[in-house]
């Protein structure tokens, strides 16, 4: 009789896994918006859309008066249900809908931005989930898309704003406005009647003049008599542009007012009251202007915005303390996009990166610093958003520690054998608690912390604003908001000053700690560096390191493109008999040194892999590359020396197994979060992570963490392989086995009558594809047991 036994080894992928679960946001539809891109009040009915962008939605809600915080949606529009997320260009069908506005008959208006058309929905307010458009400009009809601009075709639809029959479309790749008159008995395809900041239909180029534009953004239309003037957030000219006698004409005189500049030349960024840095939404109410200044996370009110000179200062800010303060709160808004203020003067903010729509009641009346009144499904809970930039594994306990790099802490959760999806963290460092946010300069705070390494009951952190390394002994039991045990790259708790010696650091990324040697290795990445620490815990704080690979002197910070120099490195993973391996990522490369800690300084590296030499740093999305721009990326290696490596800009972790034996420039053997080495899709699901991922771990179990904080979570992907799918006896009742495997793997079958000893049955077999074969020739004569194991290469 035989029995086959599972392997030992719970390591390896196959490519294109799916994750079983994410700290962090879930995926849930039904619950959460993702990253919303717009807000509208039916002047009909007063109910509540917003456009939900990421999930190709638009979500109808009940009338404000009685609207809860987790109010369950009416309808939905560009999806058949609540549970749909996919896109499409059909008449139901949304792709990345970004702006809505709905006209005084109650028709919705929806800017479809990559569909590139403007869809209309006639008596919103009462139309049942998925109903489809009754209308569509700036296309043909429903199906297929073009992008060539014309007085009918739109290149890319950013907003739209409506002023009773005439609807304002910005089209923000053509850099231009279109207006169509009557909109509404239009045909399908229709050409527009006025263009602004072009010369003609046709033109698409950006300009800084008072006639041109730059991505435009923004909508919002002001009554004067008989007179219009059109508002436009200019987004990347950091201004907003208004164009008076709005409705006549065919072509657009220049604008006669901007606000966030001094002139219709300048388009420089000032955290200021006449300032602004990438305004987005807009929404006139009475005599004022409200603008969305996204990157400076604030809306501003400008009272009677036509008068005055250019760059008149705003008259109330929203979202911060002051016109100068710059806060990132879990009570403020963070990246807002569309906004509107409805019938009752509430202004409406869809806050975009905190998934959720804010309102302040009465805004006209608000003071400084008041805060919102009401928020539409609000994320509370600590861990509902992670902008992580780090994590590690403590080796006694299995606790995961994750770096919230954005809210200038570390958060600690369970062992990583018992976490699932939406896992809440057990406490938090850098912060005296899980509702504190903001950067600090002490031992018991931290200003955008990104790596992270464990060691003996210790944590490491990559402490980047403070240009420093933070020490915490015991870390798997501290308490919330306890302290810093030891510093280096400082000499104390209270500096932050940048500096390339031998004891100081610019924004480090990455930690390592070294079990082999007992030392600490830190990228150095503002220096262009990789620092070592001998007896790291025994040091003192801001002692000197002990050695260095990258530079040829402490006093060195050259970015460089050879074997001897690095470009930015991010990440780092220590390997078997003392090898260490360097993400330097600003060359796309990583670097291998071997017994790196014998090392003199300035030392070459032993290889390189995403490039073929050292001295390239090519572009390209294929097996052999990875991309020589971005920023904070890791690498983890696994017990048989399989190599992970984060490649943000496609959104993919690649692996190489068996990477110390392959040659420079060697192609990688599989491919987590793309179906194949040349996608670069971008999918908010367990299969995918945004581009920009950050740092990665393997844990014991052999599972795969992906920090993705473009998505705000943590993504893990259980060890897939070697998994049996087929055994049994053949005629000649010898046993035979199938196995799934990871492409480039190593694998033994083995036997016993005793579940003791093991012998091998054959030779190790390599692998280049999913699966293998194994077969024992020798017929049983006793019960048997088989298993596969995975050895190092």
């Amino acid at each position: 009789m035989t029995g086959c036994l599972p392997g030992l080894a719970q390591a390896g992928f196959q490519t294109f896994p799916t994750a079983d679960f994410a700290l962090g946001r879930t995926a849930d539809p039904q619950t959460t918006f993702w990253q919303p891109g717009a807000v509208a009040v039916d002047p009909v009915s007063k109910k509540v859309f917003v456009c939900d962008t990421l999930r190709h939605r638009v979500l109808r809600f009940p009338a404000t008066a009685s609207l809860t915080s987790q109010a369950v949606p009416e309808a939905v529009f560009g999806q058949a249900g609540l549970t749909g997320t996919g896109s499409g260009s059909a008449a139901a069908q949304m792709n990345g809908p970004v702006g809505i506005a709905l006209d005084p008959s109650g028709r919705l208006w929806v800017a479809d931005g990559a569909n590139n058309r403007v869809l209309r929905f006639d008596a919103a307010g009462s139309l049942n989930s998925g109903a489809a458009a009754d209308g569509v400009l700036g296309q043909a009809g429903f199906g297929p898309v073009t992008v060539t601009p014309s007085a009918s075709r739109l290149a890319s639809v950013s907003a739209v704003a409506v002023f009773g029959s005439e609807l304002y479309v910005a089209d923000r790749v053509a850099n231009r406005v279109l207006l169509f008159l009557n909109a509404a008995g239009l045909a399908d395809g229709a050409a527009a009647q006025k263009v602004f900041g072009q010369p003609d239909f046709t033109s698409s180029a950006s300009g800084l003049t008072s006639g041109s534009l730059s991505s435009p953004a923004g909508l919002a239309v002001q009554s004067d008599g008989g007179t219009r003037t059109l508002w436009v957030a200019d987004r990347n000219n950091h201004r907003v542009l208004g164009f008076s006698n709005a409705q006549t004409g065919s072509v657009s005189a220049p604008a006669t007012q901007v606000l966030g500049q001094t002139s219709f030349t300048t388009n420089a960024t000032s955290r200021t009251a006449s300032g602004m840095n990438e305004p987005t939404g807009l929404s006139f109410a009475g005599d004022s202007l409200y603008a969305a200044d996204g990157v400076f996370s604030r809306v501003m009110r400008y009272d009677a915005p036509h008068t005055g000179s250019p760059g008149k200062p705003a008259s109330m800010v929203y979202g911060q303390d002051t016109f100068t303060s710059a806060v990132d709160a879990p009570d403020q808004p963070d990246r807002p996009m569309g906004i509107c203020v409805d019938a009752a003067g509430a202004l409406w903010v869809a806050d975009q990166r905190n998934d959720r729509v804010l309102r302040y009641d009465n805004s006209a009346t608000k003071s400084l610093a008041a805060p919102y009144d009401f928020a539409l499904w609000p994320t509370t809970a600590p861990g509902a958003k992670i902008d992580a930039g780090g994590i590690a594994i403590e080796p006694f306990t299995g606790k995961v520690f994750v770096s919230d790099s954005k809210r200038n802490r570390v958060l600690r959760y369970a062992g990583y054998k018992s976490l699932g999806e939406g896992s809440q963290p057990e406490a938090v460092l850098g912060q005296p608690d899980f509702s504190g946010v903001l950067p600090g300069i002490s031992a018991a705070s931290m200003s955008f912390p990104r790596g992270l390494s464990c060691s003996l009951g210790r944590l490491w952190v990559a402490d980047t604003e403070n240009n420093r390394v933070l020490r915490f002994d015991q870390a798997a039991f501290l308490p919330s908001g306890s302290p810093a045990d030891a510093v280096l790259g400082q000499p104390d708790f209270t500096t932050r000053s940048p500096a390339t010696t031998a004891s100081s650091m610019r924004r480090p990324a990455a930690v390592a700690w070294d079990s082999g040697s007992l030392g600490l290795w830190v990228a150095d990445t503002g220096n262009h560096r990789v620092l070592r620490f001998d007896s790291a815990v025994m040091l003192a704080n801001g002692a000197n390191a002990s050695g260095l690979l990258g530079q040829f002197s402490f006093l060195g910070n050259s970015a460089q493109t050879t074997d001897r120099f690095m470009n930015s490195p991010t990440g780092l993973a220590p390997g078997a008999s003392g090898r260490l391996w360097v993400m330097d990522s600003g060359n796309g490369r990583v670097l291998r040194f071997e017994n790196a800690g014998a090392k003199p300084t300035w030392a070459p590296a032993d290889g390189v892999l995403g490039q073929p030499d050292f001295s390239s740093a090519v572009t390209a999305v294929d097996a052999t590359h990875l991309s020589p721009y971005g920023s904070d990326r890791g690498l983890a290696v696994d017990t048989k020396g399989r190599l992970y490596v984060n490649d943000n800009v496609p959104g993919r972790t690649l692996w190489y197994s068996g990477a110390a034996l392959k040659p420079n420039g060697a192609a990688a053997d599989g491919v987590v979060g793309q179906p194949d080495f040349t996608a670069t899709d971008n999918y908010f699901d367990l299969k995918h992570f945004n581009t920009f991922s950050t740092a990665l771990v393997v844990d014991p179990a052999g599972g795969l963490w992906v920090c993705d904080p473009g998505y705000s979570r943590v993504l893990h992907f259980p060890s897939t392989t070697p998994a049996v799918s087929n055994y049994g006896l053949d005629g000649l009742k010898h046993f035979f086995l199938s196995v799934a495997t990871t492409p480039g793997g190593v694998y033994q079958m083995e036997r016993t009558t005793d579940l003791n000893t093991w012998t091998p049955v054959g030779g190790a077999i390599a692998t280049g594809t999913t699966s293998l074969f194994f077969l024992d020739s020798v017929p049983p004569v006793a019960r048997r047991s088989y298993r596969i194991r995975e050895l190092a290469p």
